[in-house]
């Protein structure tokens, strides 16, 4: 074959222009190559023509893409053997997963626990036999429950209770999946029935003592009136002043100790109260126990806050002894005067100041040696309530206590 002819050939495009020529000038060529000797009968030329083709191809022109060798079918091939080894793989693998699965069902079931799961469409992908048990009608709050967990990614427990009377609590939990994305919710049912009951049998007695309590309160407070009574009728029927004077004091602290015992029956409070209208109440009526009150002017500025009952068992009777005094002494028990009360707060700190503008006290007088009992008692108060006490004359006598919140 001439060179130019080869040339020709090697074009892509010969099979489409000289198809016959193409076969003929190779069948030719290459029919030299043939030893008659070794090919067989049925050979024929143009069943090695494409064998002939593309080494005349390779020799002329690099491959192209669409002529790269191909894998032969006989390297797919696998072997049976080689199967049958994937094939174990495979099936140890699915025997694997099958046992943690089941063995996560026994864990599941074993707790006795109801448990429910959820995909991200909140619908129920799996759940354990003791969350059939739960009679719980109103499913749509669980999707509504289930929906803001999915939402917030916040754990949420709700206590319900199921239509047999049985109460649980749910406690909804997002999950992950194994690729650590969130793959839905899961719902526990915790039966919790016996914690309730023994809950609602703690409220009750609860509110069996509080009724009682209420019950003591008012018979102390019914006792203490009587008291006042008794001491009223007492100091009524005795002419000596002294002795008068005396019973009213005593008829103030019991006072005191009745006022304490509205507000607290009153408000329910039994931890702290407010001071503010304890203390004007309290005022009000020791004032209204001596002749003067009709020509005395008390004058109240009392800050509002709340102290301890203790704190304020003590501060009442302080505040008592200290006003029985001043209309006791200050005006000569008849004619009156201006009484001011005043407490204020200042951060963790409180001053009760109780100022006349009476006759002051008494010259030589001396706070610290004298011993009268009102005086005596209002000192040792006001170290129980962790306080200093002092008096002074300024204008009239000043009292006044200092004490911590």
């Amino acid at each position: 074959m001439k060179t130019n002819e080869l040339d020709r050939l090697a074009d892509p495009g010969i099979d489409r222009v000289m198809p016959q020529e193409r076969r003929r000038v190779v069948g030719e060529e290459w029919s030299s190559w043939i030893d008659p000797n070794d090919a067989h009968e049925s050979v024929r030329l143009d069943t090695i023509e494409p064998l002939a083709r593309n080494l005349l191809v390779r020799e002329k022109l690099p491959r192209t893409a669409s002529e790269q060798p191909k894998t032969s079918n006989a390297k797919l091939r696998c072997s049976d053997e080689e199967l049958a080894a994937v094939n174990a793989r495979l099936r140890a693998k699915v025997a694997d997963l099958t046992r943690e699965n089941d063995d996560m069902n026994s864990m599941l079931e074993g707790t006795g626990i109801a448990t429910v799961f959820l995909d991200r469409h909140l619908r129920v992908l799996r759940f354990t036999p003791a969350a059939k048990e739960v009679g719980y009608d109103r499913m749509v709050e669980v999707v509504e429950d289930a929906r803001s967990v999915l939402d917030t990614r916040r754990p949420k427990q709700v206590d319900i209770q199921a239509s047999d009377g049985r109460w649980y609590r749910m406690d909804f939990r997002a999950y992950r999946t194994v690729d650590d994305a969130i793959g839905g919710v899961a719902i526990s049912f915790v039966d919790i029935t016996e914690h309730r009951r023994a809950e609602q049998e703690a409220a009750r007695r609860l509110a069996e003592k509080e009724t009682l309590l209420k019950e003591v309160h008012h018979r102390v407070r019914n006792n203490t009136s009587s008291i006042v009574g008794l001491l009223s009728i007492q100091a009524q029927s005795i002419a000596h002043s002294e002795a008068q004077t005396v019973l009213k004091g005593a008829i103030g602290r019991v006072e005191s100790m009745n006022l304490l015992y509205d507000k607290l029956l009153v408000s329910e409070q039994y931890g702290a109260s407010s001071v503010k209208g304890y203390l004007e109440d309290l005022a009000d009526r020791v004032v209204a126990l001596f002749p003067a009150r009709a020509s005395t002017t008390l004058e109240k500025r009392v800050a509002d806050f709340d102290v301890t009952s203790d704190d304020l068992f003590l501060l009442g009777l302080i505040t008592n002894e200290l006003l029985t005094n001043v209309m006791k002494y200050a005006f000569d028990g008849h004619t009156g005067g201006l009484v001011t009360l005043d407490l204020e707060r200042s951060g963790n700190r409180a001053t009760l100041i109780v100022q006349d503008d009476g006759a002051g006290l008494p010259p030589g007088f001396d706070p610290e040696s004298t011993q009268g009992f009102g005086l005596i008692l209002v000192r040792m108060l006001s170290r129980q309530l962790g306080g200093s006490f002092s008096i002074s004359t300024r204008n009239g006598t000043r009292n006044v206590l200092e004490f911590a919140l």
